[in-house]
C-alpha cells in the first residue's frame, strides 16, 4: 500500500515536472516567435532599396573633399573633440541662432551673438585645427572607456560631441556674417574650415554620434558656401556647395536597429571601406544587438555564423576598423561564453 502511494506520488511529480517543461518550452518558443516578428516587421517598414539609401549616406561624395582646406600640419585633430574651452558658443544653443541669423530672423538677443562671433578669437583655433592631416580618434575614446572596453566593443564609452559641434556651428555662422560684411577671403577660410572639421568627424569618428554630429557641422558650412557663392556669383562654388548641402541635410532617420535584423547586410555594410568609420562600427554593434534581440541566443549562445563572419572580417581588416571588427568579434566570444542567465541580465527586455 506504501509503495503505490509512493509510486503515485513519483509519478504524480514527474508529470509536474513534465508538464512544467512543456509550458516552459512554449512559452519560449512564443517569445522567441514574438521576437522574429518584430524583426520582420521592422524590415517590412523599411521603403525599397533601403539598404542602397544608406549606402549613399554613408559615403562621402567628392563634393565635400572640394570644399575642405588645404591640410598642412602632420598633428592629431581629434584631441578637438575633447577641447573645453569656453567662447561664444558655450553661450549660445547655436543650431537656433544659426536657424534664425541665416534665415534672415534674427532675433534682439542675437546682436550679442553677432557681435561676440565677429570679435571670438578663440574661434580661430578650430580653423587651425582644420589644417591638420590626421584624426585618430580610436584611441583616444578607447582610453576614456572603462576597463572592460578592452574586450567589449558595446562598453566603448561615445564621446560628447556637443561642445566640437556647436563650435563648428559657430565657426559657420561666423563665416556667413563676414561674406555679408564684404570679408570674402576670411569668409571662406571660416567656411572650409567647418567643412573641414565636419568631414574629419564624418569620416574618421568611430561612433554613429560622431558620424551625425559631424555631417551636421559640414552641412552649416556648406550651406555657408553657398551662401557666399551666390554674393560672389561663383556659380562653380554653388554648384559644388549644394551638392555637399544636400547630402549633409538633416535626415528624420533615427533607428538604425534594423541591421540587427539583418546580420548579412550588416557584415556587408560594416566590410565595406567607402563608407564612413562610425557607420561600419554602427553595423558591428547591430550585429552584435541583432543577434542577442533573439532569445534563442541568450539560451544557447551567440550563433555561430554569425561568429565565424566577424572573425573572418576582424582577421582581413587593418586600421582602426580592424581594431574595431576585433573588438567585435571578442565580444561575441565573451557573449557566448557567458551563461544563459548573464545572458539574459544583459540583453533581457
Amino acid at each position: 500500500m506504501k509503495a503505490d502511494t509512493r509510486s503515485g506520488l513519483v509519478g504524480c511529480a514527474m508529470a509536474v515536472v513534465g508538464i512544467g517543461v512543456t509550458l516552459a518550452l512554449v512559452v519560449f518558443w512564443i517569445y522567441n516567435e514574438a521576437s522574429g516578428q518584430r524583426q520582420r516587421a521592422l524590415l517590412a517598414g523599411m521603403p525599397p532599396g533601403w539598404m542602397t539609401m544608406i549606402r549613399q549616406r554613408a559615403t562621402v561624395p567628392a563634393s565635400v573633399s572640394a570644399l575642405e582646406p588645404a591640410r598642412t600640419m602632420d598633428e592629431n585633430g581629434a584631441f578637438a573633440v575633447y577641447d573645453t574651452a569656453m567662447g561664444v558658443w558655450t553661450l549660445f544653443h547655436m543650431d537656433s541662432a544659426y536657424a534664425r541669423i541665416t534665415g534672415s530672423r534674427p532675433e534682439p538677443q542675437d546682436a550679442f551673438a553677432i557681435r561676440e562671433l565677429l570679435s571670438d578669437a578663440a574661434l580661430d583655433r578650430w580653423v587651425r585645427w582644420a589644417q591638420l592631416r590626421e584624426w585618430d580618434a580610436l584611441e583616444l575614446i578607447l582610453q576614456r572607456s572603462e576597463a572592460a572596453a578592452g574586450e567589449d566593443l558595446l562598453r566603448v564609452r561615445v564621446p560628447d560631441y556637443r561642445p566640437i559641434y556647436a563650435a563648428t556651428v559657430a565657426l559657420a555662422l561666423r563665416g556667413w556674417l563676414r561674406a555679408d560684411k564684404g570679408e570674402r577671403a576670411a569668409a571662406e577660410r571660416d567656411l572650409r574650415a567647418a567643412v573641414g572639421l565636419g568631414a574629419m568627424l564624418v569620416r574618421h569618428e568611430p561612433t554613429m554620434a560622431g558620424f551625425l554630429a559631424g555631417r551636421g557641422a559640414l552641412h552649416a558650412g556648406a550651406e555657408g558656401l553657398q551662401h557666399l557663392a551666390l554674393l560672389t556669383r561663383n556659380s562653380a562654388l554653388a554648384d559644388v556647395a549644394a551638392d555637399a548641402a544636400g547630402w549633409s541635410a538633416p535626415s528624420t532617420a533615427s533607428d538604425y536597429d534594423v541591421l540587427g535584423a539583418i546580420p548579412d547586410s550588416a557584415l556587408s555594410l560594416a566590410a565595406d571601406t567607402a563608407i564612413a568609420l562610425g557607420w561600419r562600427a554602427e553595423a558591428l554593434h547591430s550585429v552584435i544587438r541583432g543577434a542577442m534581440a533573439s532569445p534563442r541566443a541568450r539560451l544557447f549562445g551567440f550563433p555561430r555564423r554569425v561568429q565565424r563572419r566577424l572573425d573572418e572580417i576582424a582577421a582581413n581588416s587593418r586600421g582602426e576598423f580592424g581594431q574595431l571588427a576585433r573588438l567585435a568579434a571578442g565580444s561575441a566570444r565573451a557573449i557566448d561564453d557567458m551563461g544563459p542567465r548573464a545572458r539574459m541580465e544583459r540583453f533581457g527586455n
